[in-house]
This record gives C-alpha cells, structure tokens and sequence, in this order.
C-alpha cells in the first residue's frame, strides 16, 4: 500500500502545470461610465437613454421609441464640440393631449439659458431645430437641456398628468 502511494505522489510530480497568466487588465468603473454613457443626441429608445435623463421624463419606453414627459423635463448630454452645433429635439403633442389643453407653449433652455419658446398649435409630430451658440457649449461637463410646457394633460380616468411625448433630443452637426 505504501509502495502505490509513493508511486502516485512521485508520478504526480510530473504532471505539467498549467501555464501562468497575467491578471485581466484593471479599469476604473467611473472612467468606464463617463466614456459610455453620453450621447449628444439621445433618442428615447436608444440603451443608453435611461443614463441620460434627470427629471420629468417617465421611464417608461413606449412602442420601443418615446417616452412620456410631465412638466419640466430634464436630460444631459455630452457634445463632441461647441462650434457648429444645433439644438434637434422630436417630439409629439397627442390628439388625446390636444383636445383638453388646447394649444401649448414649449420653452426649451440650455444649461439654464432660455434657446426658444415654441408656441404648438394643432396635434402632432414636431420637430425643433435651432443653431446654438459656441459659448453656450461645453465639452468639459455634461450640458443640460430642459424643457417646460406650459399646461398639462390630466386624465380623466385616473387623474395622472403628462406634457407631451418625447421621442429625442440633444445636439447634432
């Protein structure tokens, strides 16, 4: 018995060991996060959306592409350069909205500054398009676009309250 066992540990000497790796590359989660999660133009739809928006803006994603606002919704992006950028922003205003609330007015405002005041006169898609400033822009932070409308939609079956749908917003060339 003695004699097997010492056979087993001599053979077991013999065995190859495995080769040696170098340890996976070590990362910074928060660099990692910074370079992954800021567009300058967020569609609604997009995985990356969720990181991007900050108030009023309902997560819930609708039909795979839009979500609802309340009433000053709020979102940040990153722009890759302040010259030559526009301000795009698509959104609806519902019939079903339309017909309590009438008109509405949508002002839109960068880091604070008001850009525009748009006044919506029937329902439907509408898309804004307005050329911004290069000293409204910065590259070094997130810029932070909001939006406030000035009257809401309650409903009648349960009394929630909605703005209107946003399909996509940010920065384009």
């Amino acid at each position: 018995m003695l004699a097997v066992l010492g056979l087993a540990l001599a053979l077991g000497g013999c065995l190859k060991q495995p080769d040696k790796f170098a340890p996976p590359e070590q990362r910074d989660p928060q660099v990692l996060d910074e370079d992954r999660a800021r567009l300058h133009y967020v569609p609604m739809g997009a995985e990356e959306a969720p990181a991007h928006l900050l108030t009023d803006i309902v997560p819930d994603l609708h039909d795979g592409q839009w979500r609802w606002t309340l009433q000053r919704p709020a979102l940040e992006v990153r722009v890759p350069k302040t010259r030559g950028m526009k301000f795009r922003a698509q959104l609806t205003v519902p019939e079903i909205t339309f017909e309590q609330t009438g008109p509405v007015t949508i002002e839109i405002f960068i880091d604070n500054r008001r850009l525009l005041e748009r006044k919506v006169d029937n329902p439907g898609e509408v898309v804004i398009e307005q050329a911004v400033a290069e000293d409204w822009l910065t590259t070094k932070r997130p810029v932070v676009i909001r939006f406030v409308i000035d009257k809401m939609w309650t409903s009648p079956v349960d009394g929630v309250q909605r703005g209107f749908i946003l399909t996509g917003a940010g920065f384009v060339q």
